[in-house]
């Protein structure tokens, strides 16, 4: 069991690490290895709906499809395994004291998001796209975009120049930072007037994680009520930390 533990940490550091790594890579004008999409195509969310509301079939479905057959057999492996959303909140989860973890109150907190993804789906038949907005890759997408990278690549900037003028680093130090600065500090950064918005969304979805761990993907992700749903016909189930005293792996 500590093995399994262990190999889903790694697993979820290699993925959030690879998702941050896909969007700056990517971030103009730098040419990343793995074009972001990719992340999008293994989404039936954000797929599935698009196609429904656009009345077209997207290119990425064949990628979902296959997300959704490994569901089939394997549980909800991308909300413990994959997600980086999921992570970030796993490690704000360490911070939390008192741990709830009665399961009357798990599964209470299961409804809503299966309210949220059939409202999704109305608006998707009526032709209104809202998968976006709650969607936890797209959610951890425009945080990177729109605070992560500009706040790093500002930071890094100012320090390096602190230290060549301060300590007179007209050697190594600047060498190093010229070659920074074709490269990862190279990015074309551009600030929006909403960013502000996507960082306080961001941070009370974390936030939720210091109430109940997860709460977000328990209650409100509807990419997390897709999985959910197809976790009930899998081959395997995953047991959600938190939940004492169950006998059959909780798809959430």
């Amino acid at each position: 069991m500590k093995r399994l533990v262990l190999l889903r940490r790694i697993s979820q550091y290699f993925f959030f690490i690879l998702f941050i790594y896909t969007l700056w890579s990517t971030t103009y004008p730098l040419k990343g290895l793995l074009p972001p999409e990719l992340w999008f195509k293994i989404n039936p969310l954000v797929v599935f709906i698009t196609s429904i509301s656009e009345r077209i079939m997207l290119k990425g479905i064949f990628f979902s499809m296959i997300m959704v057959v490994l569901t089939l057999i394997l549980g909800r492996f991308f909300c413990g395994w994959i997600c980086p959303l999921g992570t970030s909140m796993d490690i704000v989860s360490t911070f939390r004291k008192n741990r709830l973890s009665k399961d009357t109150v798990n599964k209470k907190i299961r409804f809503p998001k299966f309210i949220l993804l059939g409202l999704i789906l109305l608006f998707a038949a009526l032709g209104v796209q809202t998968a976006w907005i709650l969607d936890p890759l797209v959610i951890m997408a425009r945080f990177i975009s729109l605070n992560l990278i500009p706040a790093l690549t500002l930071l890094w900037d100012k320090i390096f120049i602190l230290l060549i003028r301060s300590f007179s680093f007209n050697t190594g130090i600047y060498d190093f930072y010229r070659t920074l600065k074709s490269s990862v500090l190279g990015v074309n950064v551009y600030y929006f007037s909403h960013s502000a918005v996507i960082l306080s969304f961001f941070l009370i979805v974390l936030g939720t994680s210091l109430v109940l761990s997860r709460f977000w993907c328990r209650s409100i992700c509807p990419l997390g009520a897709v999985y959910a749903f197809l976790a009930n016909f899998s081959l395997l189930r995953r047991a959600v930390k938190g939940c004492s005293g169950c006998k059959k792996g909780c798809s959430g």
